[in-house]
């Protein structure tokens, strides 16, 4: 399996391990556009297992932003490495993106945008 999806405190978990297969990716996508459907729209995307990322995996993550802001949701990215970081700073999505560095930080920010 290339990532695995649980779920913690109403949040959907995806720890990825490998973004480097089109038919995983278009497995992920599938099951993240079920779990938008069902209203989980609130997602932590772990990339601690990742070197490096092509392009393609680049436009998984947006794919999924994309789907879960438009369904009232967000996306935040978790432990990602320093060569990783560089992309996302290259590509600005650093900017794009909510990147925290522990799980703990990453459930607060759901918690903190909840309270309204």
């Amino acid at each position: 399996m290339k990532y695995t999806i649980k779920e913690t405190d109403n949040i959907q978990l995806i720890k990825i391990l490998d973004l480097n297969n089109l038919l995983v990716d278009e497995s992920l996508t599938e099951e993240v556009t079920q779990h938008i459907q069902q209203g989980n729209t609130e997602f932590i995307i772990d990339l601690a297992a990742l070197e490096y990322i092509v392009s393609a995996g680049l436009s998984l993550l947006i794919s999924i932003l994309t789907r879960a802001r438009s369904a009232g949701g967000d996306v935040v990215i978790l432990n990602i490495s320093d060569k990783l970081q560089r992309i996302f700073l290259i590509t600005r999505l650093h900017s794009t993106f909510t990147v925290k560095e522990t799980l703990e930080d990453a459930i607060e920010h759901f918690a903190k945008a909840n309270v309204r």
